[in-house]
C-alpha cells in the first residue's frame, strides 16, 4: 500500500542518485515487462552484447579462439563451448543489474523517468533494433577480414 511517507521517501532518495543511459534502458525494459522475455536485465544484456561484446570481438577474436583451443586441452570441449560465451556474454550485465538495481534504486528510477519526456518517445521495437547495427557491422568486419576460417 502506497502512502504519503513512502512517496516522500522515494522522492528524497530519487534526488540522491545519478541517472545514466543504462538506467533508462533498465526502466524501458521494466516498463515493457508484460511483453514476454523483456525486462530490465534483458535490455541491459542486449545493449552489452551489441555495444560491448561484439565491438570487442573485432579486436580479440583470434585471441579468444586460441584461448578456447588451449582450454579444450585441459577441460572438456563441451564445457568450454558453453562456459566461455556465458561468462563473456551474460556475466557482466548480470552482475551490473544485481549490484546496482536495489528496490530503492528501481523505485527512484521509475519515479525519475515516469515524468520524463524521453520515457515515452521511442517505441520498444526501435530501442531493441539499435544494438543490431554494431552487431551487423562487427559480423561484416569479421567475415570480410577472414576471421571465420
Amino acid at each position: 500500500m502506497d502512502n504519503y511517507f513512502e512517496r516522500n521517501r522515494i522522492i528524497r532518495n530519487a534526488q540522491n542518485y545519478r541517472y545514466n543511459f543504462i538506467d533508462y534502458l533498465y526502466y524501458q525494459g521494466e516498463r515493457y515487462k508484460k511483453i514476454p522475455r523483456c525486462d530490465g536485465w534483458y535490455m541491459v544484456t542486449w545493449y552489452w552484447i551489441g555495444f560491448g561484446f561484439f565491438p570487442i570481438l573485432i579486436f580479440f577474436f583470434p585471441k579468444i579462439i586460441l584461448i578456447c583451443n588451449k582450454l579444450m586441452l585441459w577441460i572438456h570441449p563441451l564445457i568450454v563451448t558453453f562456459a566461455v560465451p556465458v561468462l563473456l556474454l551474460a556475466l557482466p550485465p548480470t552482475l551490473w543489474c544485481k549490484f546496482r538495481y536495489s528496490e530503492e534504486r528501481m523505485a527512484a528510477i521509475k519515479h525519475h523517468y515516469r515524468k520524463s519526456t524521453w520515457a515515452h518517445s521511442f517505441p520498444l521495437w526501435f530501442i531493441i533494433f539499435i544494438p543490431l547495427l554494431p552487431m551487423g557491422f562487427t559480423i561484416y568486419f569479421v567475415l570480410r577480414n577472414g576471421y571465420s576460417q
